[in-house]
């Protein structure tokens, strides 16, 4: 059985989740997806699939593990997310935290760009 191997870009997917405030817990490969990312402000957690959208759609396919994953978290309506860009991971992070403060009824104070 060969090592997966990590995307170009999960690197930079890592920071930006942590500079949003996330926890971040990089899984094995028989995890079936990249990275475990715990919500700022208690929002829980959600599995999260990297993707390096700068290749060519068929080198971003899902492997057969990632995509009976997936369909599992679907399936039982658990979080699954795939990220492809660092804009995305950024995206994720304070889009869970811009609804996690309006669910609260607090001012939002982080902002979505689009």
């Amino acid at each position: 059985m060969r090592a997966q191997r990590k995307d170009g870009n999960q690197g930079s997917v890592v920071a930006g989740f942590r500079a949003c405030g996330c926890v971040v817990v990089p899984m094995s490969r028989e995890a079936g997806f990249d990275l475990l990312v715990g919500l700022p402000h208690g929002r829980g957690w959600v599995c999260v699939e990297v993707k390096d959208g700068e290749l060519s759609p068929s080198r971003r396919e899902l492997t057969d593990a990632e995509r009976e994953f997936s369909e599992l978290c679907q399936y039982r309506g658990l979080p699954w997310v795939l990220v492809e860009s660092l804009e995305a991971a950024v995206g994720l992070a304070n889009s869970q935290r811009r609804i996690a403060m309006i669910l609260e009824g607090a001012q939002v104070v982080f902002e979505i760009e689009p």
